[in-house]
């Protein structure tokens, strides 16, 4: 494990970060198969938009804060922090991790099995095609997920369902609006035309 350092903006200044992450090396293991999850395809980033369009939807985006973090370690993983980090930060040097850290091989896959048992649980229906894509029965709600990222259009009340459904699960800044920010493109809604702009 390793700390890394960047740089955020947050509350109108430049903020110092730094957050432990899984050094997971390939070469132990390079058949892995359980590591990769799907992802949203830049096609599948304007479907909804457009069914929202055409259907005269609202929209929101919305986005799990520590996303790895929020998932239970599926097996017993023990790290080990370098002597100087330990001391640094006063802390032992062996660790059994509880929830999965950012870096981490399986993570992704980790992450998007919790968030799909969660959307199952809400009673969405995911897309067989295209895995990243979720529908409820009544064909009243569309969402795109592309790792912890969500961008969903449906009526109000639908809307309103799933996102208190998943804040009960995850931490979760939601936008709504004319105006949206998803994926480093803005989504914007002028006179009934929605607009993708890169």
């Amino acid at each position: 494990t390793r700390l890394v350092c960047d740089w955020r903006f947050r509350q109108n200044a430049w903020v110092r970060r730094a957050r432990l992450v899984a050094r997971d090396f390939n070469w132990l293991d390079p058949n892995r198969s359980d590591t990769f999850a799907p992802t949203g395809t830049q096609s599948a980033m304007r479907l909804i938009p457009a069914l929202s369009q055409l259907q005269q939807w609202s929209m929101r985006v919305a986005d799990v804060k520590d996303a790895y973090l929020m998932c239970d370690q599926p097996k017993s993983v023990k790290v080990v922090l370098s002597m100087e980090l330990a001391r640094q930060l006063g802390v032992d040097r062996e660790w059994v991790l509880g929830k999965v850290l950012p870096g981490q091989r399986e993570g992704a896959a980790v992450w998007f099995n919790d968030l799909k048992s969660k959307l199952k649980a809400a009673d969405l229906l995911q897309c067989p095609e295209a895995p990243t894509i979720w529908t409820n029965s009544s064909r009243t709600l569309s969402l795109m997920v592309h790792v912890d990222d969500i961008v969903m259009g449906g009526i109000e009340s639908e809307l309103d369902r799933v996102e208190t459904f998943l804040k009960e699960h995850y931490k979760l800044s939601v936008e709504s609006g004319d105006t949206l920010s998803f994926l480093k493109r803005s989504i914007e809604i002028v006179d009934g035309t929605t607009r993708i702009r890169v």
